[in-house]
């Protein structure tokens, strides 16, 4: 009897925690299972996965090997001579001589290093509508300088009719004369005539070499003083 009354009275005086101590046990525990989980979601590190690209996307577009060449040039094996038709995919282009025209007239306006008149009788066949032909698309060269065709050049003794400006269509054919200006007849001897049509996409190029005995020195016939 002494032992339950004491018993009692301990129990009455200092009771028991248990709820309390289960209450922090519920508290703490999100803590603990955070510690285990490791770091939190913000600090972690996602790995994304991306999805894998189709054929047409990973495959890049091959060149194609019908594309056309950078500098398309005459057919190979012609000749390229004063007097001949050189062909190329877009025309037919001839120089059939070189003359000298009749000097300038002393109230013209010419350079003073380029007092002779020179000019060549072309011939241009198209190979399609709509080509475009001009005399400003030629040019006299040698060793490294270019000269350019007059742009508005007058007819002189020997050096006529000159060569028009027009649009040709298909196998349709034009020739004259292109006049330039050099240094001295020297200058022709051993140069070249060079054609690059102006043309959309481009133009092959042509040159024709011009010989000694391609070029007409001297006065034009109409000038010569008659023996």
């Amino acid at each position: 009897m002494l032992g339950l009354a004491m018993h009692a009275a301990l129990h009455t005086r200092f009771p028991l925690r248990k709820p309390r101590l289960a209450a922090l046990a519920l508290a703490l525990a999100p803590v603990a299972l955070g510690c285990q989980k490791g770091a939190p979601p913000s600090e972690q590190k996602e790995t994304a996965v991306l999805p894998a690209p189709s054929a047409t996307e990973s495959a890049a577009p091959a060149p194609s090997a019908a594309q056309a060449p950078a500098a398309e040039t005459p057919f190979a094996g012609q000749d390229q001579s004063v007097g001949k038709f050189v062909e190329t995919s877009a025309y037919k282009f001839r120089v059939d001589t070189v003359v000298r025209c009749a000097d300038p007239a002393p109230t013209e306006t010419v350079p003073e290093d380029r007092r002779v008149r020179v000019a060549a009788k072309v011939g241009v066949l198209s190979k399609y509508d709509s080509f475009f032909l001009a005399a400003r698309d030629m040019t006299l060269e040698k060793d490294g300088v270019v000269i350019n065709a007059e742009r508005k050049p007058k007819p002189s003794a020997g050096c006529a009719p000159l060569l028009e400006q027009k649009r040709l269509n298909h196998d349709e054919s034009a020739q004259g004369f292109v006049v330039f200006q050099v240094p001295d007849e020297a200058f022709v001897r051993g140069g070249i005539v060079a054609f690059k049509p102006t043309r959309w996409g481009g133009a092959p190029r042509v040159e024709i070499k011009i010989d000694a005995k391609d070029f007409a020195p001297g006065a034009p016939a109409a000038a010569r003083p008659a023996k």
